[in-house]
């Protein structure tokens, strides 16, 4: 488990613009996936939990050239929103 203080040392490595730091605003996405007693048998007990956290940022950083200043990204889900 990560404190505070080394969540906000993971993602400063990212960072490479000024700008709000704050680790309320960096992106996350979390995903959680059961694991059952029987392999391949999504009937049989669940037996445990696998999660996981995503930060954005890591993938993001220097993925662009130093002259573009921003990016705009639409995203649309299964439901139709965008």
């Amino acid at each position: 488990m990560l404190t505070e203080k080394d969540h906000t040392a993971f993602h400063e490595q990212f960072v490479t613009s000024k700008g709000d730091g704050s680790l309320q605003v960096q992106p996350h996405a979390s995903m959680f996936t059961p694991v059952y007693e029987e392999l391949g048998n999504r009937d049989s007990k669940i037996v445990g939990v696998i999660s996981s956290v995503i930060a954005f940022d890591a993938f993001m950083a220097d993925l662009l050239p130093d002259k573009v200043r921003g990016i705009y990204s639409v995203m649309k889900n299964t439901c139709g929103q965008q």
